[in-house]
């Protein structure tokens, strides 16, 4: 299973692409509107993303090799300023982390492809009283898997 290898590709293509803040490598979440920002907060806004693998589907393609895809979603952070069009700001950092996954055919030497990534939430939401900018990017990597037989 290539679960650390492929995480850990994903986010040095994430932190490549320009403006990026703070990058996590799993799921991080707060109780507290301090924690958040500690978690979240690169210089003076919320500008923040974490990778978290969401699912793993199976398909046999033999009897003893199966096509296991291994998909990832990317959430993303960013302050919401609408007297400064935060937005704009912010959907060029979408576009930017779009066009580096875009760019990535492969996420380990083990992984035969990696699809388009896709984004299936841009919005606004509120954290502690944070109104910030939303995303969801789902990227999803393809790797062939040979089946040992138990007795």
């Amino acid at each position: 299973m290539s679960y650390s290898l492929i995480l850990a590709q994903i986010k040095a293509t994430v932190e490549s692409a320009s403006g990026i803040g703070t990058v996590h490598d799993y799921e991080r979440w707060a109780n507290k509107h301090a924690d958040f920002e500690t978690l979240f907060k690169s210089g003076s806004k919320i500008n923040g993303w974490f990778i978290s693998r969401e699912a793993i589907q199976d398909e046999w393609v033999t009897q003893l090799e199966i096509l296991t895809t291994y998909t990832y979603v990317i959430k993303g952070f960013y302050s919401l300023d609408d007297s400064a069009a935060s937005e704009k700001t912010f959907q060029a950092l979408v576009d930017a982390v779009m066009n580096k996954l875009r760019a990535k055919v492969t996420y380990s030497d083990t992984t035969e492809k990696a699809e388009p990534p896709q984004a299936r939430l841009i919005g606004s939401l509120t954290v502690f009283g944070i109104a910030c900018h939303y995303c969801e990017i789902e990227v999803s990597a393809d790797e062939r898997l040979t089946i040992t037989l138990a007795d």
